[in-house]
């Protein structure tokens, strides 16, 4: 049986060998650079996709809540200043908002990491204990406006730890941004 030498091979045949073996580099090359580039388009349709997106929805969810609690004041002054308004109707659509809020904080609760998650359990209580003041203060304003009054102070501490849950949860995500961003650098660099 004849081996296979190099040498027996035609002058042709071992010239084309070069280009031969330099069109397969250039090729894995290539394939390399496009496998490269897929992967990070991936990672950045990850960071803004969901990273960002995440984000923007808890900025929204913040809002939302900061307007309800604009709103609940813009209420009580209105009915401070004309007394017997009946402001049942402003009532129900605050809680209406609330209710919205909460409904928008659970689909967003899906996206974040299980610690995010717990915090935001407790912004959810939260959430539900400002629907049931609203409520309260509601019942109370056609009755004795300064008894309604003295029950805007829970609402304050209310407000104050729903917004540093969600600015907590907003840092958290951004910081998760920034470190997956470092993260496809770092690989971009390796690969490219």
């Amino acid at each position: 049986m004849k081996t296979f030498r190099l040498a027996d091979l035609s002058l042709v045949v071992k010239m084309a060998f070069a280009p031969a073996f330099a069109v397969l580099v250039l090729a894995l090359v290539a394939g390399g650079a496009v496998w490269s580039q897929q992967q990070q388009s991936k990672a950045i349709e990850r960071i803004v996709a969901e990273d960002m997106a995440v984000s923007l929805d808890l900025a929204r969810i913040a809002k939302r809540i900061t307007a309800v609690h604009g709103d609940l004041y813009l209420l009580m002054t209105h009915t401070a200043a004309t007394p017997g308004t009946d402001s049942t109707a402003q009532l129900q659509k605050l809680m209406a908002d609330v209710d919205s809020i909460k409904a928008e904080l659970t689909k967003v609760k899906g996206k974040l990491p299980k610690a995010e998650q717990k915090r935001l359990d407790a912004l959810m209580k939260d959430l539900t204990d400002y629907r049931g003041g609203i409520e309260v203060v509601g019942s109370m304003l056609g009755i004795d406006f300064a008894t309604a009054a003295a029950f805007v102070e829970p609402f304050e501490v209310q407000y104050n730890r729903m917004t540093e849950t969600l600015d907590g949860a907003t840092a958290l995500v951004q910081q998760e941004a920034k470190a997956h961003a470092k993260a496809s650098a770092a690989e971009a660099a390796l690969t490219g």
